[in-house]
């Protein structure tokens, strides 16, 4: 039968907190597990109010495979799982080996503390974990490494163990193995030390919540596929393009395309199966059949002929008294911004590329010339891997994805109808440039009439 004692026994007293070569059992194991127990209680109450639960839906959603890493993270949870029932366990060994002598009534608050501190970190790390997977599913990487309070509880955790090892010479504690009782304990221990020991360093590398820092998958079996990236100025959208286009390389991860990383091959094998419409075309001063040409220098007159027909801007050249003989001036200065626009996109037909990226190709006409140029940039997307970046949010509502980019990170991903029901960044821009719209319509009769 097991008798439980006053509070400290024979391994107290509380203080003075050194005595006997070493810290005072009963000193120790109700400072630390009062601390742990507080700092795990403060991480809950800091973790509770941030706590939103968030389901995209269908095709909104994407593997969990690419996310953040599964296995150190399960070795995590065993960890912290272990962490929560050791000071049980221990407590346990204590009541085993104890033969007929009093337990010291400190080991029950000890041992119910710790144990309750453990469950608070184990219980942050798996709603970490699910936070980060509601975001992976929404294309939201914006956490890195877990919260403040949870990083702290495992530190103080690690630091207590190494501080039990101040009493190494103290005759109170169990490292002199004399019995089976101390023996069991220094064992529990040293589990204890390793385990505390490799949260604090996963805690660090926070391999749960990790992620791959940007994704922009295309399935393989998707033939005809347009992805679209919005957010305000700065926000790094042109950027990745260049990057896909290899004006720089990254320093860090890496940028596939059909599984195959772009950094291992030449710019000019990778450029060759990218076309580009950007928003300010770059035309030489040569005829607007070279300039046509530029997209494929190797191509005939009917080749670039038919690729101006299928641009829309066959007949204004035509119209010329020169025809495609007709030189463009110093930078296309002899020819309207929309002309400039069919320009470049006759150029990408011509290259026939696999893949298309348009840079705010739109921007800078009005609204009649900007549904011309769409009419045209949708036929020259047909069954092609179709990469936007747009201001204007109106240009992209039929796009297969959306990636809300702010402050070079993916905020909010889907479709059209899904973000706006969602009410986040990108509704919000939505709600803006409606009415901007809307405002500029009610001036234009006021502006005639004067």
């Amino acid at each position: 039968m097991v008798t439980v004692g006053n509070y400290c026994e024979a391994e107290g007293p509380v203080g003075p907190a050194w005595m006997q070569d070493g810290l005072s059992p009963c000193f120790f194991f109700t400072l630390v597990p009062s601390t742990r127990m507080a700092l795990g209680t403060l991480a809950l109450v800091l973790a509770l109010p941030c706590r939103r639960r968030e389901r995209p839906a269908g095709a909104d959603s994407l593997s969990w495979g690419a996310g953040p890493r599964i296995s150190p993270y399960v070795l995590q949870l065993l960890l912290a799982t272990l962490q929560a029932a050791l000071p049980l366990a221990g407590l346990a060994g204590r009541v085993g080996t104890a033969r007929g002598a009093p337990l010291p009534s400190y080991l029950l608050l000890a041992s119910v503390l710790e144990s309750l501190a453990g469950a608070c970190g184990l219980w942050l790390l798996v709603v970490e974990r699910s936070q980060a997977r509601q975001r992976l599913a929404m294309g939201i990487w914006i956490k890195f490494r877990h919260s403040p309070g949870l990083l702290l509880l495992w530190t103080v955790a690690f630091a207590a163990e190494n501080l039990a090892l101040v009493s190494w010479n103290s005759p109170q504690w169990w490292w002199a193995r004399a019995d089976l009782g101390q023996q069991v304990q220094f064992s529990l221990w040293v589990l204890r030390y390793v385990v505390s020991g490799g949260l604090f360093v996963l805690g660090l590398w926070a391999p749960g919540l990790r992620p791959q820092s940007y994704t922009l998958q295309v399935h393989e079996e998707d033939q005809d596929v347009e992805r679209s990236q919005v957010g305000p100025s700065g926000a790094g959208k042109s950027t990745i393009l260049r990057l896909l286009f290899r004006f720089y390389d990254i320093s860090s991860g890496c940028i596939r395309i059909d599984g195959q990383d772009i950094s291992q091959v030449t710019q000019a094998s990778l450029r060759s199966h990218i076309g580009v419409v950007p928003q300010d075309t770059v035309l030489f001063n040569d005829t607007i059949a070279d300039n046509i040409r530029y997209g494929r220098v190797t191509a005939g007159n009917d080749e670039v002929e038919a690729a101006a027909q299928a641009a829309g801007i066959h007949d204004a050249i035509m119209a010329f008294p020169e025809g495609y003989r007709t030189q463009v001036g110093e930078r296309g200065l002899k020819l309207s911004g929309g002309e400039k626009q069919r320009v470049a996109i006759a150029r990408t037909i011509l290259k026939a590329p696999g893949i298309i990226l348009l840079d705010e190709a739109t921007s800078a006409l009005d609204t009649s010339n900007e549904r011309a140029i769409q009419a045209s940039l949708a036929k020259v997307c047909a069954n092609r891997t179709t990469i936007v970046v747009a201001h204007r949010l109106s240009t992209v509502v039929n796009a297969d994805q959306i990636l809300v980019i702010k402050d070079g990170c993916i905020v909010e991903r889907g479709r059209h109808e899904a973000l706006l029901s969602r009410g986040g960044v990108y509704a919000d821009m939505w709600q803006l440039q409606q009415g901007q719209e809307e405002t500029s319509e009610d001036t234009k009769p006021q502006t005639m009439e004067r």
